[in-house]
């Protein structure tokens, strides 16, 4: 699979540099199949594809963090963690992408 290429999007670029650095090869990987399936998708359902990339890039960019970082990241949205959160710490990896 080709990494697309650079877009303009600075967010996305950011994004793109943070996966490049702290996702295991296959995931990094993975995330852009996940953006390309976005994009069809959009098509497919009519939906505006500007955001697609993004999301679908940015979807598991904390997935291979570590749990004490992971929560502490989590914790930033102000919200309390849920009994199932401090058991499974993996299951922030997407509020601690969304800080």
């Amino acid at each position: 699979m080709a990494i697309p290429p650079e877009t303009g999007n600075v967010v996305l670029e950011a994004v793109r540099r943070f996966i490049r650095a702290n996702l295991k090869p296959i995931r990094y990987a993975h995330s852009f199949r996940v953006a390309e399936t976005a994009v069809r998708l959009c098509a497919k359902y009519g939906i505006a594809p500007e955001d697609a990339p993004l999301a679908g890039t940015a979807h598991d960019m904390c997935k291979d963090i570590d749990d004490e970082t992971l929560t502490t990241l989590a914790l930033r949205d102000g919200m309390p963690l849920t009994p199932l959160e401090t058991q499974n710490p993996a299951l922030l990896h997407g509020r601690a992408a969304a800080t």
